[in-house]
């Protein structure tokens, strides 16, 4: 079910009441329940997400007893026998029915430059919810215990529990077990502070993608369905706004699981802190999906790779040591990119950020600090900080047209070669295209408004602390200013979240 759906908020009510009705240590119980029926669950009420469920299940158990098995054994040779069957069979799963038909396309690409005649078909493989999620965190928890960050859960229900969360198995954020697991071992009592400040949150994040998401997704969906038929001011502005329809969808879904964990009492991992609050493009990666990024750096990288390759490798005999900074820069936004799905585009997108990432490193501050010296101006604070902020989203969106591209599945060289046309008539096609297409001037101030209120409001730190800090003259309005907005222009549970899909 959608996570901003009407099922999934009458499905949290149900969950909750019992969740703290039930005594605390069972309540886990209760919870992975729920959060099977929720897998389960179809809108029509058939089992169809059976089999997937089941491959979550089956997943929960190996990774499990791997980690056990990591546990017990003493000899390095049995440990890393068990962590690479833990990785071989989550990744094995995770590529499988990521990127079959990706290496299908490419193995008939190469027999058809032989002129081999009988290509292999497609496999027709229905991607399971949530598995480039669930799998990460199994993986996560696996390693963890490998390098001894973590001692192996020994309760399977409460490891299952870890793994198949429901508020954060649709889109993240990507948790890590030694956060997690002790949440579950003594969950808190009810709170009920904790619980409205959750609830909060969890209408906020309904906002940010019901109201403002879709909104600009009606634009942008347009225009990137066939750029070849629009003009340079609309290309622009579809890319503009898509990197706040980016953000807005998924920060807005993270926002729901996050808010709908807190009503639960516990607490997620932050995906997003104002990303375009960055006045460096480094400074915006820490600010987004933060967990996929830190997952890939502090588990793939420092743990496994790098650290654990200091000695000879046989019958070549080298050392390795850890690799320079810029090389894992790329390394990671690589396979960012490449996690999000089998294109080139998306690959492209990683690799571009990477690129970016380097370069405001270790480049920028020199040249910084020259066109502060030769303009006075600059060394103002706050236009320096504009002038900085503009330029990073301006970076940000132009690397998110590949990534746009692989989304709705239209060519960067349509896109890039109609730039520079239509300018001329900017202040009349412009105008009555964005009539046509919904985006009219009302429409306009409506976005700018939301935006505005939505960086105000997220300025002042954690949404659901800021909210019960806030006198009733304060919170009242605002809940019945949002409410109004998702009835006036939200559609509940017709949109899904952009990164469900991943």
């Amino acid at each position: 079910m959608a996570l901003n759906s009407v099922t999934f908020l009458l499905f949290l009510g149900v969950v909750c009441v019992v969740a703290y009705a039930l005594p605390r240590k069972i309540r886990y119980i209760w919870l992975l329940v729920c959060s099977y029926a929720f897998y389960l669950y179809t809108p029509t009420g058939t089992l169809a997400n059976l089999p997937a469920l089941a491959l979550l299940v089956g997943t929960t158990l190996f990774s499990y007893a791997c980690a056990l098995g990591i546990g017990k054994c003493t000899k390095p040779f049995l440990r890393r026998l068990f962590l690479g069957l833990s990785l071989l069979s989550c990744l094995g799963i995770l590529f499988g029915f990521k990127y079959t038909n990706f290496f299908i396309d490419g193995i008939n690409s190469l027999t058809g430059a032989f002129g081999t005649a009988s290509p292999i078909s497609h496999v027709n493989l229905l991607m399971p919810l949530g598995i480039s999620y669930y799998i990460l965190q199994a993986v996560g928890y696996t390693v963890d215990v490998y390098t001894g960050t973590l001692a192996p859960e020994a309760n399977p229900i409460r490891y299952a529990l870890f793994v198949g969360f429901f508020p954060g198995i649709v889109t993240g954020p990507i948790n890590r077990a030694g956060s997690m697991l002790p949440q579950y071992k003594n969950p808190p009592a009810f709170d009920y502070n904790r619980v409205a400040g959750g609830l909060f949150r969890v209408l906020w994040g309904i906002f940010k993608k019901m109201v403002i998401a879709d909104t600009i997704g009606q634009y942008t969906a347009a225009v990137f369905a066939t750029p070849a038929h629009y003009a340079g001011p609309q290309l622009l502005l579809a890319a503009l706004l898509f990197a706040y329809q980016l953000y807005a969808d998924f920060g807005g879904t993270c926002d729901i699981a996050i808010g709908a964990a807190q009503m639960l009492g516990f607490t997620f991992a932050e995906n997003f802190n104002r990303p375009f609050a960055a006045k460096t493009f480094a400074g915006l990666w820490q600010r987004w999906h933060i967990s996929l990024t830190s997952f890939f750096r502090e588990t793939v990288f420092t743990p496994l790779v790098w650290s654990r390759w200091t000695e000879k490798i046989p019958f070549i005999g080298k050392k390795f040591t850890k690799p320079p900074t810029a090389s894992s820069v790329f390394i990671i936004f690589a396979l960012s990119g490449l996690w999000h799905g089998p294109h080139v585009n998306y690959v492209v997108w990683g690799l571009l950020n990477g690129a970016l990432m380097v370069f405001s490193s270790t480049k920028l501050n020199k040249k910084r600090d020259k066109l502060a010296a030769k303009i006075p101006l600059y060394r103002a604070r706050h236009l320096r900080g504009f002038c900085q902020r503009v330029l990073v989203y301006l970076l940000f969106a132009g690397c998110l047209v590949f990534f746009a591209a692989a989304l709705y599945q239209f060519p960067v060289s349509s896109w890039a070669a109609g730039l520079l046309n239509g300018w001329d008539t900017l202040f009349t096609s412009f105008a009555a295209l964005n009539t046509v297409l919904g985006l009219d001037f009302t429409t306009m101030l409506l976005l700018a408004g939301c935006i505005v209120l939505v960086e105000a409001v997220e300025k002042c730190g954690n949404v659901a602390g800021w909210i019960r800090r806030r006198g009733w003259f304060i919170r009242w309005p605002l809940y019945i200013l949002l409410l109004a907005m998702l009835l006036v222009f939200g559609k509940l549970g017709q949109s899904p979240a952009i990164y469900q899909q991943y």
